[in-house]
């Protein structure tokens, strides 16, 4: 339940401030646009099939899934559409210690969506950290759910378009 409680964060206040923050800290240009301007959707649970390239037993294309916990669509202002400024937030959600740092599938989100961040309530920042660090400190993010508040920023990776379709066609 307390899933739940943290993913109904991303929907109100704390959810409007992250998407404040990751996208004047993404377009030099986004703090002369009202934050009221930034048009977003969040879509929780989010569930990306792939081809594994593997075969059934049947000869039919096996596939597998990544389920993301959260993901931003982020239209930041009435220009991002004529500037293609649109992009994605992937947000895997942890509770406890315990579940952030028996986390073996984190990597596996990366290059998914244009940022990926680690979302954690206030007193799990410091371990989040150290779970960014661990697994891939650049394109890995951290933020404090309850507060809105991006602890650490995540480096804009390179979305293949096949891998942004697939995201895409999840959501349509």
């Amino acid at each position: 339940m307390a899933h739940e409680k943290l993913k109904a964060l991303l929907e109100g206040d704390p959810g409007k401030l992250i998407v404040k923050s990751v996208t004047q800290s993404m377009y030099a240009w986004a703090w002369k646009v009202p934050p009221e301007y930034y048009n977003y959707r969040v879509f929780n649970e989010l569930t990306v099939r792939y081809e594994t390239g593997d075969r059934t037993r049947l000869g039919l294309k096996k596939f597998d899934h990544y389920r993301f916990d959260s993901v931003f669509f982020i239209e930041p202002g009435y220009r991002a559409l004529d500037q293609r400024q649109c992009y994605t937030i992937g947000i895997e959600l942890k509770q406890s210690k315990s579940d952030l740092m028996g986390d073996k599938k984190m990597e596996k989100y990366l290059g998914w969506t244009d940022l990926f961040y680690i979302g954690v309530p206030a007193d799990l920042t410091g371990e989040a950290l150290e779970k960014a660090k661990e697994v891939n400190n650049e394109y890995i993010g951290v933020i404090d759910i309850e507060n809105g508040l991006i602890i650490k920023n995540s480096k804009k990776m390179k979305v293949s378009e096949r891998n942004r379709m697939l995201i895409y066609e999840q959501v349509l």
